[in-house]
């Protein structure tokens, strides 16, 4: 973690470790306020499913929707993403 308490993550999602998985393109090299994040996914249950993506119109989103089937409820939220270099980052 730097000065600026930012802190460098890498975080992969295998395929085999969901329902659905799919992406369209390249990968995709971006930033997320985990603060945020935790906030957010801290109200999941078990029995709630969570959807990740990124549309073209608004690239600078992450939208993440949660679907509770229980309570027959549909929740959607839009997460700012931060810029990120898209550099090879050496780590120790």
């Amino acid at each position: 973690m730097d000065g600026a308490r930012c802190a460098c993550v890498f975080m992969k999602l295998d395929a085999d470790s969901f329902d659905k998985y799919a992406v369209r393109g390249s990968k995709v090299f971006t930033g997320l306020n985990m603060a945020v994040m935790f906030k957010l996914l801290k109200g999941c249950g078990s029995n709630d499913t969570v959807t990740f993506f990124v549309t073209t119109a608004d690239p600078h989103q992450l939208g993440v929707t949660v679907d509770n089937t229980d309570k027959n409820s549909q929740t959607t939220y839009r997460v700012k993403l931060l810029d990120c270099d898209t550099e090879t980052l050496e780590l120790p």
